[in-house]
């Protein structure tokens, strides 16, 4: 009987690593043709081939940000930018995501944009994004384990300059923590989206009957409020609020 059920572990663990095999293989082909054809300017094929990858769960930044090129290629400025914003939620040092998000905003007309913030949260901003949450966590760890370390050095060569270089890292070490932990929120956060229509009414009521407050343009960043059947409240970067048909924004 233990035999039996030793065999049976063995033939189900390798139909599963064939399923894996065989399911990265395909990825990996789709990819390839989905390369293929954007190189092509197939763009409407690569998309498709793209998005088929992102329903088997297999994401990544460079499959985010060669989505959202084919989009943008396509003159689907929304939908690209959604991928771009996708990318750097996963990486936020990711270069070409940057650079090709900083391009695609370029086009945006956007005549309601939010007051520049002052210097120094720009720069704490910049700070944040300057890695993903991972990368914080293991800066972190990083500098505890030096500051464990020289704390080490000095019970061991009794010298007061290892007790400041540990009091050094762990002291430096908050930073890491709570830029981790706030590039963590961004991450996870679920409440931005992107307008994906050239342009739709933003209403003061979900209904189509309501007063018009503002024209909102295709590729614009707004955070959602609420949703409520087919309308999802927002509110622009420059913090008025409104209405629009959900069919209308595409959630990052």
């Amino acid at each position: 009987m233990k035999k039996s059920s030793l065999l049976w572990k063995v033939v189900l663990l390798f139909v599963l690593v064939t399923e894996w095999a065989l399911a990265n293989d395909s990825t990996a082909t789709d990819f390839a043709k989905a390369v293929q054809a954007q190189e092509n300017g197939q763009y409407k094929e690569a998309i498709k081939l793209y998005e088929q990858i992102l329903e088997t769960d297999m994401v990544s930044p460079a499959l985010y940000n060669n989505l959202g090129l084919a989009y943008y290629n396509n003159k689907q400025l929304g939908f690209a930018i959604v991928q771009f914003e996708r990318a750097l939620k996963l990486a936020p040092e990711h270069t070409d995501a940057k650079h090709n998000l900083q391009a695609a905003q370029q086009r945006i007309e956007d005549t309601y944009k939010a007051p520049e913030a002052l210097f120094f949260v720009q720069w704490w901003h910049s700070i944040v994004g300057a890695f993903s949450s991972t990368g914080w966590a293991v800066l972190f760890l990083c500098l505890i384990f030096m500051g464990v370390t020289a704390v080490v050095v000095w019970q061991w060569q009794h010298q007061s300059l290892f007790k400041g270089i540990a009091i050094l890292f762990f002291c430096s070490s908050f930073f890491p923590l709570i830029w981790g932990f706030q590039q963590k929120e961004l991450e996870t956060s679920s409440n931005a989206a992107i307008v994906v229509n050239e342009q739709i009414g933003l209403r003061q009521e979900p209904d189509l009957s309501s007063e018009e407050i503002e024209l909102v343009f295709e590729g614009v960043k707004v955070s959602i409020l609420e949703v409520q059947d087919s309308w999802t409240h927002i509110e622009l970067p420059n913090h008025l609020i409104g209405w629009v048909p959900s069919t209308m924004l595409e959630q990052i």
